[in-house]
């Protein structure tokens, strides 16, 4: 028994196409407001403020670096860079990979 296939209106393909060139538009721009110094730093210091508030801050200065994370990435925000939500986990950095003899 064969499924009966759907097939797409020319509409509708024409809107998929313009749905993938907004999100390459929105790609490069996001590739290209990385590169700006600023902004790089401003990712830097996100992260640093990341790593404070997994440590273990004490309550008082747990609130000051939360609004200061906070205030830094809507300043990122508004380039259009994604920043990943704060960890509450020290991260480990990546192991290499062992290299396997053939």
């Amino acid at each position: 028994m064969k499924e009966e296939r759907t097939y797409r209106t020319p509409e509708q393909q024409i809107a998929d196409l313009e749905a993938k060139i907004e999100s390459v538009r929105l790609r490069t721009q996001r590739r290209t407001a990385r590169k700006d110094p600023v902004v790089k730093e401003t990712i830097v210091a996100v992260k640093a403020l990341d790593r404070a508030l997994a440590a273990g801050a004490v309550e008082p200065m747990k609130g000051g670096l939360e609004e200061a994370r906070n205030t830094l990435a809507q300043v990122v925000a508004v380039t259009g860079v994604l920043l990943p939500p704060p960890s509450g986990q020290v991260v480990a950095p990546r192991k290499r990979k062992a290299k396997t003899v053939s």
